[in-house]
């Protein structure tokens, strides 16, 4: 009887473009956003508001990008495996982000006031 290790064909085919998926909406589109709002001299109350605006556009294209690959995930047929890290994954950045999108409101309060 003769095992073969899988490839690493078969290790891309598993998790499909969930990863990429992630990667793109949780790291890279935010912090776009925050070089693109970020004030970079004295901030003004302005440039507050354009902040917090960006931190929640950030966070809601996090939680957006985290429910496009649980269903991605499981749209395709990646394997349970891959689908359950998918899930542990983006419960764990929902949450994440969910506190980000309360902690803004308040961050802008303290700094307008």
């Amino acid at each position: 009887m003769r095992t073969e290790m899988p490839n690493a064909a078969d290790t891309r085919r598993r998790f499909g473009w969930s990863p990429l998926i992630l990667v793109g909406g949780v790291l890279v589109v935010p912090f776009l956003l925050v070089l693109a709002c970020n004030s970079y001299g004295p901030p003004d109350d302005a440039a507050y508001v354009r902040m917090a605006f960006a931190s929640v556009a950030g966070h809601t294209i996090a939680i957006l990008s985290c429910v496009a690959a649980l269903v991605y995930a499981y749209r395709h047929p990646s394997g349970r495996t891959a689908f359950t890290i998918t899930s542990i994954v983006c419960g764990f950045l929902i949450i994440q982000s969910t506190g980000g999108l309360s902690s803004a409101s308040e961050l802008l309060l303290q700094r307008l006031g």
